[in-house]
């Protein structure tokens, strides 16, 4: 069966700013949950077309269950490094949510937060 709860995202708290790398993205516990699927985003807008680029998507649906486990992180608790992300990305609001995952499925999405890298 799968998890029934979504997490609640803690940290980067919703509409945090100067935030720097790396980022420690953290949720509460679900029960049941085995890992934890995030996805970070920033979406651009140039003459009207809209473009999502990828921060962080770890644990993604695609091929076998991946994550973040459980075990290893209890209340959930992820670090991106900066070893990925050019400089233009420096004051960009990333969009982030999460959700618990298990053998049985996916759980639902928490709410989206956003946050500001520093400048």
């Amino acid at each position: 069966v799968a998890p029934t709860d979504a997490p609640v995202p803690s940290t980067p708290f919703n509409g945090a700013t100067d935030v720097t790398l790396p980022v420690q993205f953290s949720w509460s516990a679900v029960a049941k949950a085995s890992k934890y699927e995030i996805y970070a985003f920033k979406t651009t807008v140039w003459q009207g077309v809209s473009t999502t680029q990828v921060f962080v998507d770890v644990g993604s649906s695609r091929g076998s269950l991946g994550g973040v486990t459980s075990g290893q992180t209890p209340t959930g608790n992820y670090f991106a490094s900066n070893s990925n992300y050019p400089a233009s990305w420096n004051g960009s609001t990333i969009t982030w949510r999460v959700r618990a995952r298990n053998n049985g499925g996916d759980g639902p999405w928490s709410a989206s937060y956003q946050f500001t890298l520093k400048d």
